[in-house]
């Protein structure tokens, strides 16, 4: 564990150790906010000296953070975590390296977005997708894709079957049958992609970016989702 012998050699490291457009900070124990990025205190809705969910930006369950930052302590190991937030008004999953300080007698965690692709939804499936290529012709036409269908690309962009998606929902499976197939898929093709199989509208969700950002009809699936994904040395 890094120690300090007070807050100003820390501040010095920290603003050292990371440029104003990254996005890391370092919180208290008892989650305030200590120093902060400047893109780190925009992006985030955070701000030094406050608790870091004073603005409600933190979607996951302080608790569960606490009790696995708990670990890093009693452990002495960094990790990679994934937490639900609120960016710009919309859910994103986000993941990050923690390390626990020492400054005096008081421990802190240094946070930093890991921008490494090993830890993606996909990669987390264990799902490996092949290239496929769609053909679009012109059309003018732009139907609305609703938060239902919206949920429902998503997951399947990420591996899920339609059992899964179900189950996810808790809807019957003929239901999400209904909106890849009779719905979504006519979209599509309103559109002016030649979509015909499972697989085609999985390639165009993709292309029209349904598996980038977590649809709010999911949020309440992923609220309490806070994952510890890896500890090292």
């Amino acid at each position: 564990m890094k120690t300090f012998i007070n807050t100003n050699e820390l501040h010095n490291w920290f603003s050292n150790r990371f440029f104003d457009d990254e996005i890391a900070y370092i919180k208290t124990i008892d989650q305030r906010i200590l120093f902060a990025t400047d893109r780190a205190q925009s992006i985030l809705g955070i701000s030094e000296n406050l608790p870091i969910n004073y603005t409600g930006s933190l979607v996951s369950d302080i608790d569960v953070i606490s009790e696995i930052e708990q670990g890093i302590i009693n452990e002495t190991k960094d990790v990679i975590m994934m937490e639900a937030w609120s960016i710009n008004n919309e859910p994103e999953m986000l993941f990050w390296i923690k390390k626990a300080l020492q400054v005096n007698d008081q421990i802190l965690f240094v946070v930093e977005k890991h921008i490494n692709g090993d830890f993606s939804v996909k990669n987390l499936l264990h799902k490996k997708f092949p290239e496929i290529r769609i053909e679009r012709n012109y059309s003018m036409h732009t139907p609305k894709i609703t938060e239902q269908e919206k949920a429902v690309l998503f997951l399947m962009i990420n591996g899920l079957s339609t059992f899964e998606i179900a189950e996810i929902l808790c809807v019957a499976e003929g239901t999400i049958r209904g909106h890849i197939y009779n719905k979504v898929t006519k979209k599509f093709q309103m559109m002016g992609y030649e979509v015909i199989s499972r697989s085609d509208v999985i390639e165009v969700a993709r292309i029209l970016g349904y598996g980038k950002k977590l649809p709010m009809k999911l949020l309440p699936y992923f609220k309490t989702n806070t994952l510890l994904l890896k500890s090292f040395n």
